[in-house]
């Protein structure tokens, strides 16, 4: 087996296998707190900020922390375990790097999934930066110094 470094094709392999993983993670960790965030969340999010309680608020605060630590802790076992999340098992992507894969690397290029400012301007930035550099590669994925690649069988 040899790897596919760098190609659209990858990136695009990318982006999918972000949405299966996505459709994952909202079936596993969001849908089971959905009756809490309906009756602490306002049905009109545009007075959100005027009408929600400070019990309410602390209430969310915890929710989405627990929700977050969640997500972190798929993605941080899954891809240091076996090197991919599920939705990229599924499309036949890995991560890999040139020394073995550490914690903090996985951990560094799944930042954007903390759902809290600074955070979340990484939405907008990391799938931006992966469109217009060289290589495809995504702005925290060469922070921590991976490289997503598709392994091909010879």
């Amino acid at each position: 087996m040899y790897p596919i470094i760098f190609s659209p094709r990858i990136l695009f392999k990318q982006i999918r296998s972000s949405l299966i993983d996505f459709l994952i993670i909202e079936f596993l960790f969001v849908a089971p707190f959905g009756g809490i965030l309906s009756k602490v969340v306002p049905k009109n999010a545009f007075t959100a900020v005027n009408t929600i309680s400070r019990a309410d608020l602390q209430t969310l605060t915890l929710v989405m922390l627990l929700i977050t630590v969640l997500i972190l802790a798929y993605f941080l076992i899954s891809e240091y375990k076996l090197g991919q999340s599920l939705g990229k098992f599924i499309l036949n992507i890995h991560i890999i790097s040139e020394k073995p894969i550490r914690l903090w690397q996985i951990f560094v290029s799944n930042l954007l999934m903390i759902p809290f400012f600074p955070f979340v301007l990484l939405w907008l930035v990391d799938p931006i930066y992966a469109v217009f550099s060289k290589e495809n590669q995504r702005l925290l994925e060469k922070w921590a110094k991976l490289k997503v690649v598709e392994l091909h069988m010879l």
